[in-house]
């Protein structure tokens, strides 16, 4: 249904907002970081946009589920507003590229997780998923936009 491509990704940091709650709610936390990052100096060209979740939604309630919203930033850069500085561990990766609406996620996820991981040989190590938003949700239409989903693996 996708493909998926194992990948291996470097060590990196986030300039990070965290959010407790329905993941589909995360927006704002992402436009309270946009807004201050953009006032920092610190939103560039070459700046990406991650999200971590670290809670599965079928199995923690939904007020209870944690994930932060994140921008990369240089190591040692220092921040305000509530934002911290969040490394994120290189290493193996599943990576999925998933086109369409944010509220239809769960589909590539069920797949990954339901079929092709139980399949692939692969184990996911217990870290949070990560996702890269690869263009802005502003001025793309829902069908259009691009999530890299990205999977933690052992090995």
């Amino acid at each position: 249904m996708y493909t998926v491509d194992i990948i291996t990704l470097k060590d990196f940091t986030l300039a990070a907002l965290d959010h407790k709650g329905d993941y589909m709610e995360i927006g704002s936390v992402f436009e309270k970081l946009f807004a201050s990052a953009v006032q920092q100096g610190v939103f560039t060209q070459e700046t990406r946009v991650w999200g971590m979740y670290y809670d599965d939604p079928k199995t923690v309630a939904k007020e209870d589920l944690r994930s932060k919203a994140g921008v990369t930033v240089s190591k040692g850069t220092v921040l305000k507003d509530g934002i911290s500085l969040t490394p994120i561990a290189g290493g193996k990766f599943a990576k999925v590229l998933y086109k369409g609406p944010y509220n239809e996620l769960d589909i590539p996820y069920n797949w990954i997780y339901g079929t092709w991981l139980p399949q692939s040989g692969h184990e996911s190590k217990d870290l949070p998923v990560i996702e890269e938003y690869l263009n802005n949700p502003n001025d793309t239409d829902s069908k259009d936009l691009l999530t890299a989903i990205h999977i933690p693996l052992k090995g």
